[in-house]
């Protein structure tokens, strides 16, 4: 709800314009702040598909740790920089998603009413242009039905999670999703 209010508030065009980031050089790192990982993965799934422009901290993308100053400005440690770095790994896979959508980019905003999950959905004025978002940051397995409220999708059929592969079918506007704790789906 707050999301839906901050957007008709502020208006889309002045939130795509914003900056979106997790840390920055006047804060602890966020692998500080957030010691699990799968959370960290959530917050940075989110920084990249909800409206703005994603910012990440110089080492913020390989996992980089830093409490407060002076360590949060610590120099760049080249050594993670790696194809076998995990987090390097997901914000690549996060940023060509990025830039395969344009409704991520520069697409409307649509917050969904939903019980246990976070959904939203972004969209453009492209039929095929549409990304539905479901988080779940529960420790929990959650399985919930919600309606879309995007009449582009009421029955459009089957929906392809972009991370997995997975599809979920939408019939008269209503989607269910089985999420496995602290997941994401695009």
């Amino acid at each position: 709800q707050m999301l839906e209010r901050l957007n008709t508030d502020a208006g889309i065009a002045n939130l795509l314009r914003s900056w979106l980031h997790i840390d920055n050089h006047d804060t602890p790192r966020a692998a500080n702040v957030v010691a699990d990982r799968s959370l960290r993965k959530l917050a940075q799934a989110l920084l990249f598909t909800l409206p703005g422009s994603p910012v990440i901290y110089y080492g913020s993308e390989l996992g980089m740790t830093g409490a407060n100053d002076p360590e949060d400005r610590a120099p760049m440690r080249w050594e993670l920089a790696n194809d076998t770095n995990s987090d390097l790994k997901w914000v690549r896979q996060l940023t060509t998603i990025r830039k395969a959508h344009p409704a991520l980019r520069y697409g409307d905003f649509h917050a969904l009413d939903t019980d246990g999950l976070f959904a939203f959905i972004r969209t453009t004025d492209k039929l095929g242009q549409t990304v539905l978002v479901v988080v779940n940051p529960a420790n929990e397995t959650v399985r919930e039905t919600f309606a879309t409220r995007v009449g582009r999708i009421l029955s459009w059929g089957q929906l392809q999670d972009v991370l997995t592969g997975d599809k979920i079918t939408s019939k008269k506007g209503l989607v269910t999703v089985e999420m496995q704790a602290r997941s994401v789906r695009i």
